[in-house]
């Protein structure tokens, strides 16, 4: 599917409040779209957009990069693009990262990316909380996560619900965070407690059937 990027750029330049926007394909696959806004445009990016056309990523820019025969200067642009991605090199930011689609759960990261959730979390709204349920990424939102992982190819894992989310993760992520592997294997690692019961009650006495002056050795007998 063919668009042309000045058009979806003037498309964008008609919400109040934008003063620039720009788009660039990356990688040849994600669309993203920087902006200088006086707010946040996402929710009205649907509205003004083709949903065929919808950014895999919005970057907030305070100023326009020029090159010196006064156009814009892309080489930046892609710079800017970059230093958005690498920023998630550590676990704790990746965690941090998909937090924003209300991954938060550690069993979250045993379902897949498109049927994870299926619950109630809230979003703190002045003094009280708003609930809303979580059941998955959708198409644009998958495009964003493989965008940060760095691999168009991610998009096709991400979408399928045979593959975990820790499973996505440790194909592509771990192949650009060479120093934090393990970190990564901690993700979703699952933890079992186990209750042992404790009583009071009186016990039958223990004999040994050899006494061998050491702290605990032998067979032991009960005795009635």
């Amino acid at each position: 599917m063919r668009c042309n990027l000045s058009s979806l750029s003037r498309l964008v330049l008609s919400i109040a409040g934008v003063l620039f926007a720009h788009f660039i394909i990356y990688k040849e696959k994600f669309l993203v779209l920087f902006v200088n806004s006086k707010l946040p445009i996402e929710d009205s990016l649907p509205v003004v957009l083709p949903s065929s056309f919808l950014p895999s990523k919005v970057i907030y820019m305070d100023k326009v990069p020029i090159n010196r025969n006064g156009k814009i200067d892309r080489a930046k642009l892609m710079g800017i693009l970059e230093e958005h991605c690498s920023k998630l090199k550590t676990t704790s930011s990746l965690t941090t990262f998909l937090g924003k689609f209300g991954i938060v759960e550690e069993s979250d990261f045993y379902h897949s990316f498109v049927d994870y959730g299926n619950y109630l979390i809230s979003t703190r709204v002045s003094r009280s909380f708003m609930f809303h349920k979580v059941s998955g990424v959708r198409s644009l939102e998958a495009a964003e996560i493989a965008l940060h992982l760095g691999s168009a190819d991610a998009l096709h894992d991400i979408l399928n619900p045979n593959l975990t989310i820790q499973e996505v993760l440790l194909k592509y992520a771990s192949k650009s965070q060479d120093n934090e592997p393990e970190g990564l294997q901690l993700l979703g690692q699952h933890t079992e407690a186990v209750n042992v019961p404790i009583t009071t009650s009186h016990q039958s006495d223990i004999l040994w059937a050899y006494d061998t002056g050491k702290c605990i050795d032998g067979t032991p007998l009960l005795t009635r």
